[in-house]
Order: structure tokens, then sequence, then C-alpha cells
């Protein structure tokens, strides 16, 4: 997992950075940018734009991806993600995925979390468990963030 900032994507994550400096994901583009999933042609990542409201912790479950990592960016608003550093196990997902490559957990505590603020990206690697779009600060928050999915060879 990696959480850093838009001012940091000079730094060695050469796929990330290649990504992230795509001009349709600069921030003074996204702002514009309705809500929706989009393709970049010859790219194999893609990317979502969404716009929503922060709910209680305990109002998400926990989710994870086996094939596709994760850039989440806030475009607008600020969030919590919880997040937790150990991987699934296998009886934590006996069933099958929500959505192609999204896996939500019933009972899978966390181990941490960080706020983000506008412009501001976390990347979650296939397999890591993730509870986006969490209040902050007991309030909830509107949000407009970007996901980024990305395919990630084990």
């Amino acid at each position: 997992m990696i959480i850093s900032s838009l001012d940091n994507v000079s730094h060695d994550f050469t796929a990330l950075t290649t990504i992230l400096n795509h001009p349709e994901l600069e921030l003074s583009a996204l702002i514009n940018t309705p809500p929706g999933k989009y393709a970049v042609p010859g790219r194999e990542w893609f990317y979502i734009v969404s716009e929503g409201e922060t709910k209680p912790e305990t109002g998400h479950q926990p989710e994870f991806h086996k094939r596709y990592g994760d850039i989440q960016l806030v475009i607008s608003g600020t969030e919590r993600i919880y997040f937790r550093t150990t991987p699934p196990d296998a009886d934590e997902y006996g069933t099958p995925p929500a959505a192609t490559d999204l896996y939500f957990l019933e009972h899978s505590p966390t181990n941490g979390s960080v706020v983000l603020n506008k412009g501001e990206f976390i990347v979650f690697y296939p397999g890591e468990i993730h509870k986006p779009m969490c209040h902050v600060a007991g309030r909830a928050n509107s949000v407009k963030k970007l996901v980024v999915k990305f395919p990630y060879p084990r």
C-alpha cells in the first residue's frame, strides 16, 4: 500500500507515475469530469469518477480485489479510508464477488486509517483490504473521487 499526495508523484513509482501523469487525470480536468467509467485507448487501466456522501465506518463492509489495484484520489471533499495491512484469510471470502473483481468481507477488522483531502491519494494492491468513503470526525462529507483500476500481475 502506498499513501501519498499528488505533490509526490515525481518519486519512483514508475507505473503509478505514468498513470497519474496522464492528462485526463490532472486535478483541473477531473474537477469537470462527470461521474462515470472511462477507458483510456491503448491502456490496460481504466478509471471511475464518482460522487457520494461518506458513511460511518460501520456502514461499510471491508473490500478487496484479486486482479486489479486501486489508486483512490479525492477530487473534492474529505474521506477516511480504513484498511488492514494483512491479506484476507481464505475463510473470510467464501462467497462469489459482488461485481467483477470486487470482494466484500463480512467481519474483517481493520488496523489503520487515513484521511484524504483534495488531491491526495492512496494505492491498494490486490488483496489489500480497505473501507473507503467513511466519515471524518463523525460527520458526513460530500466527496468526488477518482478510482483508477490497474492490472497487477501476481
